[in-house]
């Protein structure tokens, strides 16, 4: 689409969407390349864009140079600057920038210079600078001994599987 806006109504969900700017309220998208992308309760399952700003909605994959995300759930957000998070849920962060998080959680996280405000929690978290509280599962040496770990365990369980399967032959 080469519209100068999209915009999709509760019963609408859009395919490729190409566009300066592209709105989505209750709507949905699958593939969205825009300079800015907005999204109200509503979702879309990859978007490039240099502004991204959800509330309410969702998306699976996101590259950006700046996104806003409040009170929404994501799978990874990659933001070639700053990324902004409250009230959210993400599997995987990745900022260049700065990250501000306030009430937010993230399985893996890694940038910059992380902000935290009230009540943020992570599971594996790699980044330069941390100001405020946060609640992690893992840091820095906890997360490289538990990949260690990881990868012994996988390369123990394929030599077996390996040895297993030349037995039955």
């Amino acid at each position: 689409m080469t519209e100068e806006q999209k915009n999709t109504s509760p019963e609408e969900k859009a395919g490729d969407v190409r566009a300066e700017s592209v709105t989505i309220r209750q709507g949905g998208a699958i593939n969205v390349e825009a300079d800015t992308v907005e999204v109200r309760q509503g979702g879309i399952v990859n978007a490039k864009t240099k502004s991204l700003d959800v509330t309410g909605g969702g998306f699976l994959l996101s590259q950006s140079e700046n996104a806003r995300v409040f009170a929404s759930q994501s799978g990874v957000l990659i933001a070639r600057h700053d990324a902004e998070m409250d009230q959210c849920g993400t599997m995987l962060q990745i900022a260049k920038g700065d990250v501000t998080m306030e009430q937010s959680g993230t399985v893996v996280q890694v940038a910059n210079r992380i902000k935290m405000g009230d009540n943020n929690g992570t599971v594996f978290l790699f980044a330069k600078q941390v100001e405020g509280d946060i609640n992690t599962a893992f840091g820095q040496k906890e997360s490289v001994a538990f990949g260690l770990v990881a990868g012994l365990v996988a390369g123990l369980v394929m030599l077996g599987g390996s040895l297993f399967a030349r037995r039955k032959e």
